[in-house]
């Protein structure tokens, strides 16, 4: 049974929610026409037929009258006092984002949307916590900051309307926080039960004051006295049993609030350890790419330098084969200079024992001299071509010793490459330079080239000097007899 006072406040929250204006003139049209809804209150099914015939209310949407029940509805078993959309800056990227709130006296949750799957944080509100506008700023309107203390939440409402409702909700939710309140309806549920059973008494004593105008004084007395002594005690339990229910559900609340704080503690602990995975990870990875860069610009050196190296070789070659036809072109000379000079000395001999032939019998020869003359003017001629030739071999030994100088600059520069060194260098690190740079692959398979050159170098080396003693002994003899014969 729901007396005319409770009607009244259901068909004014009804209203509210409906954001249209309260008119009390139905509700006083059918408690004329029928006064027993003042005396004895209306049942639920009467409340229900009396709204489908629309004789308590004006509706004109079906859809905003079902939107308007689940709004209260939810305000007064769920004890919401608002919902809604609004924007909220966010604490660590500080951008806005758009979030559906949840206004209860003790939290102010928000999701994801209306649904309520993606719950994204709550404000837990408590006698602490105060609720101040904010200019606009930042392109955004009608806000305001909910402080509590450890941070402050920014919210911007639709319009200068939603700012205010949001606001007086706010304060209505700390309003009762102060009073250590953590339902809305719960004491004016109590008030009205109240004063529905005080008016049920009220009924029934006249009717039995009517009914038994002869009985005693001392019996009425009596009966009232019983029956007030048990209305105190079923009022006294109903408030136990609130009491009782409402441990229950703050008990209930701070174990959730608690596991909720020990997921977050968790996740954010997972997060830091992601964290710092992630940036050792990139550290290592950074490490890794320096290394392989140094690697890569040392192949390439190493690349560069074994092409320098071979050029130099190639130098070198070629200048040695340019040396060995010098010196076997001044061999040759020296050849035909030993053998001009046998045939000069022959023709001295002959043009000396024709001579004294000639004194002897007194006839004079003019061959042989003609045949000496020639023969010293080819030995000049030769003897002009071997120092030419001589000269030509000191100067291809000079680029000789050049390309060499050249190999051995480069060799040195492959073999510092090749065996980096760095201060205090261990064993260990010399078997990863040799593992990360193989002999026989690529670039860096240079060590036999050079090896092999090294040997062939050597042995013309040796031989080249052997035979550049016994040129210089040759040499020796070709100018003293030059000088011999001046």
């Amino acid at each position: 049974v729901m007396i005319t006072e409770e009607v009244e406040y259901l068909l004014k929250k009804l209203c509210t929610a409906m954001s249209q204006e309260w008119d009390e003139k139905p509700l006083e049209d059918l408690i004329s026409q029928d006064p027993t809804v003042l005396e004895e209150g209306m049942s639920v099914w009467s409340f229900l037929e009396h709204m489908r015939t629309g004789r308590l209310l004006r509706v004109t949407s079906t859809e905003a009258l079902s939107l308007a029940l689940n709004e209260v509805f939810l305000e007064m078993y769920h004890n919401v006092l608002k919902r809604g959309y609004m924007w909220k800056k966010g604490h660590v990227r500080r951008n806005w984002t758009e979030r559906w709130f949840v206004l209860k006296p003790s939290s102010m949750a928000y999701y994801a949307s209306e649904d309520l799957k993606d719950k994204k944080g709550e404000i837990q509100l408590d006698k602490s916590c105060v609720v101040e506008p904010i200019p606009d700023r930042e392109g955004k309107r009608c806000l305001f900051c909910v402080k509590t203390h450890n941070k402050t939440y920014e919210m911007s409402a639709s319009d200068q309307k939603q700012k205010v409702e949001w606001t007086q909700a706010v304060q209505r939710a700390l309003r009762l926080q102060h009073e250590g309140k953590s339902f809305l309806h719960h004491d004016l549920k109590l008030k009205r039960r109240v004063q529905r059973e005080n008016s049920t008494r009220e009924r029934s004593r006249s009717s039995r004051s009517s009914r038994s105008s002869q009985s005693d004084d001392s019996n009425i007395q009596e009966v009232d006295r019983m029956e007030k002594d048990k209305q105190d005690l079923e009022i006294e339990n109903i408030i136990q049993h609130a009491r009782e229910l409402e441990i229950r559900r703050r008990e209930a609340e701070e174990s959730e609030r608690r596991k909720q704080k020990e997921v977050q503690m968790e996740l954010e602990r997972q997060l830091k350890e992601a964290e710092v995975m992630r940036e050792s990870l990139q550290a290592e990875m950074q490490k890794k790419e320096k290394k392989a860069e140094q690697q890569k610009r040392r192949i390439q050196e190493l690349e560069l330098t074994q092409e320098k190296l071979e050029a130099a070789l190639d130098i070198e070659i070629q200048a040695r084969m340019e040396e060995e036809r010098a010196r076997q072109e001044l061999e040759r000379l020296l050849e035909a200079e030993d053998e001009k000079k046998r045939q000069f000395r022959l023709l001295q001999e002959q043009q000396g024992f024709l001579q004294r032939q000639e004194a002897s019998n007194g006839r004079p020869s003019e061959s042989t001299p003609s045949a000496l003359y020639s023969a010293s003017l080819e030995l000049q001629h030769l003897q002009a071509s071997r120092q030419r030739s001589h000269q030509h071999l000191e100067e291809m030994q000079e680029r000789l010793r050049n390309a060499t100088q050249h190999v051995r600059h480069w060799n040195v520069q492959l073999n510092r490459l090749m065996t980096p060194i760095t201060p205090a260098e261990r064993l260990e690190s010399r078997l990863l330079s040799q593992n990360i740079c193989p002999k026989k692959e690529g670039a860096l398979a240079s060590t036999e080239f050079i090896s092999k050159y090294k040997i062939r170098h050597d042995r013309s080396n040796r031989i080249g000097g052997d035979e550049m003693e016994k040129l210089e002994e040759r040499m020796e003899a070709a100018h003293m007899s030059d000088e011999a014969d001046c």
